[in-house]
């Protein structure tokens, strides 16, 4: 249908509303006398008007009396109603808790049946930025869900004093991204996000509520809503809805989760401009423009970045969307204000000094010069260069960018391996391990025995917590591989192949990075006379360095067995060392650095001030392959400083919701880093302090999965499988 057809019939439908009802279609059919499209099209929504009146006026359903007890559930004040039902403050008695309970006006056992299997589904979910579900029960013949209960107000109540500033506005949809981004990989989709739905809390920032309880609407249903000629102010709750439903649930389609992403650039335009995309002061109206036009202008002063963002999620067609939530959030993260042209600051790849040395820089000056030059003329060597460049871009942190260049290099060469070995690795570094693990097979179909790929790919599937298809293939770095061992317990294995890694290879980085590596095990195994012992020797063997990576990451190394021997004194000593050997220039180092600082002021009980620092990382890549430093680069050792800060403090739910953001696969968990079973014994820890046996248990059992064929007699194993035995008798 055309633009002007679609304004004919807008026309013709206002008009046969004025009519009396039973001379409506007589109307229609003069009006529109030769336009057959037209006519039907002005039919169809005079039907659906019929069928909105009581749709949109139905009853929320039963209320529960205050004070009345279901299951362990003391039921309080009325927090909230609405289409979907009632929500009650409650408390669960048996762990001392304050919940609300959710009771659902779904009507009809399909519906209820179907609500209670999708809810039971979002149970499982378990993301800092999404509300959870602790039960699904029935009293009375009525369902009922029991959630988190939030402090703080609902999004739309924010909204209504106005836009949001932008870096405020930039931090709420990164975290609404990233929870549908969650959401997405455990098979959910919201299909009724708006800004009702999302609460905005003191501590936590926005948390996204009622996954799995979105009401299923029939097409009739949907008819009556968008084509409804009545006034939007008082249509009632579910036409709250219909501001963020994206064109192809309007048609009648089901959707996948790029609805999601229209209902997220529809939150994004709201927390930016101040007011929604599309207008209309009734469904009609809303949902021609939603269908038709393009989004209101915006104001002159949301960054240009901002609006490219959008855009994109609010295209017409699924297919110029977003795929993901998971690419909005990376495209909000790495938003910046537009500098000032500049030529780009392009790194040379990392060249071992082993193979350079005795060769005048003359001679690596010249070539690096021809290389640029010839890469004009050349294909082959311009995509060097290009590949070059996004490395370049990628120890910058600029990690969009250079997927784009990767990219790039793949269409131009689609048969080399090396290209797509380096879009696996913009993959890694930008959180995404799973589109890395695409990308690296790719690599290793062309080239099985690519050195770069099988490393890469083994950290890929350490970040996704598949370690067992991780060590079915050896890693061609020993040092990785001793790294990976180790993460489920095989502590004897890993010291055995760095043992050997350092007699079979003389090259002083090597030595040392496999040194840092051993102490970093002693670390975790409390041996930390030992761990510095392997410091010590690692600045002996670097001792003609003035500036070296290693020796940033020795002085945190260092620093934290320091601290955790009891001497946080001696941790100054190493900071001190960190400042001394630091580039500049270098992100990682700088990371390294800020994990010092905080660790030492939680030492000395300044929270504030540690979990400022923990929380001062920036986007940083160290070159696979570099040194191996590179995997702690991505495995941080004090990525779980802010858990233990909350900790000390002796705010347990944070802790735990911190360390369950740590815990989880896929895009709640917003690093490349290696999924620690040891951060998964800690919440097993903190829930059984909690009172929460049952969600203890869960955890234990599952750091046993991880450390299942770990080294004889160690006390985690053995914790563990107490707590599990305890709970089974």
């Amino acid at each position: 249908m055309t633009p002007e057809q679609w304004a004919r019939v807008k026309e013709v439908f206002g008009a046969a509303l004025e009519q009396e009802p039973d001379k409506r279609r007589a109307f229609v059919a003069t009006a529109t006398a030769g336009d057959d499209a037209v006519r039907a099209e002005v039919e169809r929504l005079l039907d659906a008007e019929r069928q909105s009146a009581d749709f949109m006026e139905r009853p929320a359903g039963a209320t529960l009396v205050s004070g009345r007890v279901i299951g362990h559930y003391e039921i309080g004040r009325l927090v909230g109603s609405g289409g979907m039902g009632h929500v009650f403050a409650a408390r669960d008695v048996e762990l001392g808790r304050e919940v609300a309970v959710k009771v659902a006006s779904f009507e009809g056992k399909d519906a209820q049946t179907r609500l209670r299997r999708e809810a039971q589904h979002a149970s499982r979910l378990s993301h800092p930025h999404i509300c959870q579900i602790y039960e699904v029960g029935r009293a009375d013949g009525q369902l009922f869900v029991v959630m988190e209960l939030l402090p703080g107000r609902s999004l739309a109540d924010v909204l209504r004093e106005g836009p949001l500033p932008v870096e405020q506005a930039r931090r709420y949809g990164i975290e609404i991204a990233d929870a549908l981004a969650h959401a997405h990989e455990s098979g959910l989709v919201h299909r009724d996000l708006k800004s009702t739905n999302v609460m905005i809390t003191p501590k936590q920032g926005a948390k996204v509520l009622d996954f799995g309880l979105a009401r299923m609407l029939d097409t009739h249903q949907i008819d009556a809503l968008s084509q409804s000629q009545r006034s939007l102010t008082d249509a009632g709750l579910i036409a709250g809805t219909l501001p963020y439903m994206a064109p192809e649930l309007l048609r009648g389609q089901r959707g996948d989760e790029r609805v999601d992403i229209w209902a997220l650039g529809v939150l994004l335009y709201e927390m930016f401009a101040g007011r929604r995309p599309f207008s209309g002061a009734t469904g009609f109206e809303l949902s021609a423009a939603i269908l038709h036009q393009p989004p209101e202008a915006w104001p002159p002063d949301v960054p240009a970045p901002v609006r490219a963002i959008v855009q994109r999620c609010l295209e017409k067609k699924t297919a110029d969307r977003y795929q993901h939530a998971a690419g909005v959030r990376l495209a909000l993260e790495e938003m910046q204000a537009p500098a000032p042209a500049k030529s780009p600051r392009v790194r040379i790849p990392y060249i071992p000094r082993r193979l350079t040395a005795g060769v005048p820089w003359l001679v690596i000056g010249l070539a690096i010069a021809a290389i640029a030059l010839y890469g004009l003329r050349s294909t082959r060597v311009g995509n060097a260069f290009s590949n070059a460049y996004g490395y370049s871009l990628l120890e910058d942190g600029s990690f969009g960018e250079a997927i784009d260049q990767f990219e790039g290099v793949t269409k131009q060469s689609p048969n080399e391996a090396n290209p797509w070995d380096s879009l696996g690795e913009g993959y890694l570094a930008s959180a995404m391990p799973d589109r890395a693990l695409d990308a690296y097979a790719r690599a290793l179909a062309i080239e099985p025995a690519n050195r770069a790929s099988i490393r890469g790919r083994g950290l890929a599937l350490a970040a996704l917590g598949r370690y067992d298809e991780a060590l079915e293939r050896e890693s061609p770095d020993f040092r990785n591989q001793a790294f990976l061992l180790s993460r489920v317990g095989r502590y004897r294995e890993a010291m055995d192949v760095l043992d050997r890694g350092r007699r079979n290879d003389d090259d002083a980085e090597v030595n040392a990075g496999a040194l840092l590596t051993s102490a970093w095990l002693f670390l975790e195994q409390k041996q930390y006379a030992r761990a510095l012992d392997d410091v010590r020797a690692t600045e002996t063997v670097l001792a003609e360095e003035r500036r070296h990576p290693l020796l940033v990451l020795a002085g945190l190394i260092a620093g934290v067995a320091e601290i955790r021997a009891g001497d946080a004194k001696n941790a100054a000593s190493h900071l001190s060392s960190q400042r001394a050997h630091h580039d500049s220039d270098n992100r990682v180092e700088a990371n390294w650095i800020a994990s010092l600082e905080g660790e030492i002021a939680l030492a000395e009980e300044q929270y504030d001030r540690a979990m400022e620092r923990f929380k001062a990382q920036q986007p940083a890549w160290q070159t696979l392959g570099r040194d191996a430093s590179t995997v702690f680069a991505i495995s941080l050792p004090s990525r779980d400083g802010p858990a233990r800060v909350e900790m000390a403090r002796g705010n347990r739910a944070a802790a735990i919701e911190e360390y369950r953001r740590l815990t989880s696969v896929g895009a709640a968990n917003r690093s490349s880093a290696a999924l620690e079973p040891r951060y998964i014994l800690e919440l097993a820890r903190l829930l059984n302090a909690q009172g929460d046996q049952a969600g203890a248990r869960i955890e234990y059992e599952r750091f046993l999965k991880f450390w299942v064929d770990a080294d004889a007699g160690l006390p985690e194993v053995a914790e563990a499988r107490k707590a599990v035995t305890a709970r089974q008798h």
